[in-house]
């Protein structure tokens, strides 16, 4: 089990279409959160070298969030994202759009995104359009 704690907090934000959670313990705030559910893009980018907090959030929060399209993790994580969105596919519980995953790459300066700069790179609280990404098909992957 992850380092979450229960939370009794609100959020609300019905026109927003994206939402990044930065770190571990922005994934685990979300836990148990509907405010977000109907949006298009996620990036679950937890630092931690570990996923166990990354895949608690796919296993139980993510099988409501129906309109998403678009999920992007941290590299360092993918495979183990991966087995588990195929396992929700299995269990007809997966986001029926989301057909592709994303990992960042480097920022725009061509510094590498992996374990080591991660934390400095994810936090500086750059836009999207400031990184480069791969992307991964969830059809192929199971090939």
């Amino acid at each position: 089990m992850g380092g979450c704690q229960g939370s009794s907090s609100k959020i609300q934000a019905p026109l927003l279409k994206t939402l990044r959670l930065l770190g571990n313990s922005a994934i685990c705030a979300m836990r148990g959160q509907a405010a977000f559910r109907h949006i298009d893009t996620l990036d679950l980018l937890a630092i931690r070298r570990d996923s166990v907090d990354t895949l608690e959030f796919i296993d139980n929060e993510l099988p409501g969030y129906t309109a998403l399209t678009s999920l992007t993790v941290c590299p360092w994580h993918l495979e183990d994202v991966m087995k588990g969105l195929h396992s929700l596919k299995d269990q007809g519980r997966a986001p029926v759009h989301l057909d592709t995953v994303y990992t960042i790459v480097s920022d725009n300066e061509r510094i590498p995104l992996d374990y080591s700069t991660g934390e400095k790179l994810l936090l500086l609280g750059r836009l999207d359009s400031e990184y480069l990404y791969r992307s991964h098909s969830l059809s192929e992957h199971l090939a």
